[in-house]
């Protein structure tokens, strides 16, 4: 017997879409297509006007910086594109909701949400200022690159496929974005997923073995632990030092820095404040107080963040240097 859910879902195929639902998502298309062509023109026009040439090359992958270069060019053709962008996606959503005889009625409602959602996000920014080619490249992945990503997501939900399949699928397009670096994530700075070379820059065997690792971390953290319950707490403590350093080896094949990163944030003054405020620290009540007061004095992180992490440190420190279960 079928699921009732996937039943509902199926017979929701043959709902027709209402006219004013058909207008409203045609008008949420249209509105995102033009604040987004809006959005990309200033943004590219910055560009055109030699801003942050450097700063693309490492943003996107070669290709793409290459195609923005030219488009920066031709503000005509920059409208254009950027508009058709939503029209686009719409097009190909309405082909899948066909092809999956997906629920019409809440794929266009979701889509509609979505495509609105763009809009306020083009208009915000342009109403904020776009200062640099970094957060206006960034404010363009949110407002055309994450809608169309959700947008594909609506019309997958909507659909009678199984849930696991569906969260699967749109997994692999969120992970291919980030890959590809055309989903921001967080507003950019150097440290962002999407603005600095990660995988595309990577040698590709040394992406297959920072996988293979992981994955084997993964097992370690997950399989053998549930195995290994009658054993010793040595061979746990063992067991947990072994995916720390399998992580350790693995994760640098996903990074610009490659190796040399790990040990350079060790030595880094600026990566390392929170410990060496920490080790400060005699009182935490006293500290929590008169932090405010002493925020300039502290190093880089540590002076612009609140006294949450230095504490942590500190109370991990004495956890490490006290007997079981006294006070920290």
């Amino acid at each position: 017997m079928k699921d009732p859910v996937i039943l509902e879902r199926t017979a929701g195929a043959s709902r027709p879409v209402g006219f004013a639902a058909q207008v409203l998502h045609a008008a949420s298309v249209l509105g995102a297509g033009l604040a987004a062509s809006a959005l990309g023109g200033r943004v590219l026009a910055a560009f055109a006007a030699g801003q942050d040439r450097e700063v693309l090359g490492r943003a996107l992958p070669g290709p793409l910086a290459v195609l923005f270069t030219q488009l920066s060019r031709s503000p005509v053709l920059i409208h254009v594109l950027f508009a058709l962008v939503p029209v686009l996606v719409a097009l190909c959503c309405g082909a899948i909701v066909h092809l999956l005889r997906a629920d019409g009625v809440r794929a266009v409602r979701g889509q509609t949400l979505v495509w609105t959602v763009s809009a306020v996000i083009s208009l915000i920014t342009l109403a904020a200022g776009v200062e640099g080619l970094k957060p206006g490249m960034a404010a363009l992945g949110y407002a055309l690159a994450w809608p169309a990503v959700g947008a594909l997501g609506v019309v997958l939900w909507s659909s009678a496929q199984p849930r696991g399949r569906v969260f699967a699928v749109w997994t692999l397009v969120v992970l291919a974005g980030w890959v590809l670096r055309l989903l921001p994530v967080g507003w950019p700075g150097q440290n962002s997923l999407t603005w600095w070379a990660m995988l595309p820059a990577r040698p590709p065997l040394e992406v297959v073995a920072g996988i293979a690792t992981l994955a084997l971390a993964a097992v370690l953290a997950r399989v053998v632990p549930r195995r290994a319950q009658g054993t010793g707490v040595a061979w746990r403590l063992l067991l947990a030092t072994g995916v720390s350093v399998l992580l350790l080896r693995a994760l640098p094949a996903f990074e610009h820095y490659g190796p040399a990163k790990p040990p350079a944030a060790l030595a880094s003054e600026i990566s390392t404040s929170y410990l060496q405020v920490a080790l400060t620290i005699d009182d935490a009540p006293e500290f929590a107080r008169q932090h405010a007061d002493r925020l300039r004095t502290y190093p880089m992180h540590a002076r612009t963040h609140s006294p949450v992490w230095p504490l942590l440190f500190r109370a991990a420190i004495r956890a490490g240097a006290s007997p079981v279960a006294a006070p920290l």
